[in-house]
């Protein structure tokens, strides 16, 4: 059975290695989160490295069953102010919340 990522281009997860959610860490200690693969996470990292000229220097990845249960990782991986929060590079929420709600977690 192929999974499909539903948020991003359509393709299939399997070719792209599954789906998770993850955080990146950056030199200055501020973080980004995601919902990707473990190769989806590292090009993120690369992409807010050279937009903040802040490098990049470990990342956290957790594999999850489908899209929507990493849109939920990654809201989690947020924390309550999210986009919000001057500690990390998010500059919007995303569905995970929104699943986080309707879940009751």
């Amino acid at each position: 059975e192929l999974l499909y990522d539903d948020w991003t281009s359509g393709s299939p997860l399997a070719a792209k290695g599954g789906t998770g959610s993850y955080t990146n860490t950056h030199a200055s200690g501020k973080t980004y989160h995601g919902k990707g693969s473990q190769a989806r996470s590292q090009e993120s990292g690369r992409r807010i490295a050279n937009e903040h000229n802040d490098p990049h220097i470990a990342t956290d990845h957790t594999p999850a069953a489908n899209s929507r249960e990493a849109f939920k990782q990654e809201d989690i991986r947020m924390g309550p102010d999210g986009a919000k929060d001057p500690n990390n590079y998010n500059k919007i929420y995303l569905p995970g919340r929104k699943y986080n709600q309707q879940d009751g977690q």
